[in-house]
């Protein structure tokens, strides 16, 4: 279960940094991701900046509206909070490990 959480987070945070696209994902694979970086930057506030680059690179190349589009529709919404309570069931142990390797991937 610890590996299956550590592969979503990373795929989470990567996989976005592949795609093409003006809005770089889907409206949930977005909320997704922010998700995972804004738990991780309230579990590794040390870290927080690191995190917050991540978030810009996901969505560098997407104009504000398109992002607030996104950002105010359900599926980012949905998506967003399911993510958040997963990782918030997490140990602080498990927590900093996954983020911290999310951290090193790229």
């Amino acid at each position: 279960m610890k590996i299956y959480r550590t592969l979503c987070l990373g795929a989470a945070i990567a996989l976005p940094q592949l795609a093409l696209a003006e809005l770089p994902m889907a409206n949930d694979a977005l909320g997704q991701a922010e998700s995972a970086l804004d738990f991780c930057s309230k579990a590794n506030p040390k870290a927080a900046a690191k995190y917050k680059v991540r978030g810009k690179t996901l969505v560098r190349n997407t104009s504000e509206k398109d992002l607030a589009d996104a950002r105010s529709s359900g599926e980012y919404k949905d998506t967003y909070n399911a993510v958040k309570t997963v990782l918030g069931k997490l140990s602080k142990d498990e927590a900093a490990k996954i983020c911290s390797d999310a951290l090193e991937s790229k």
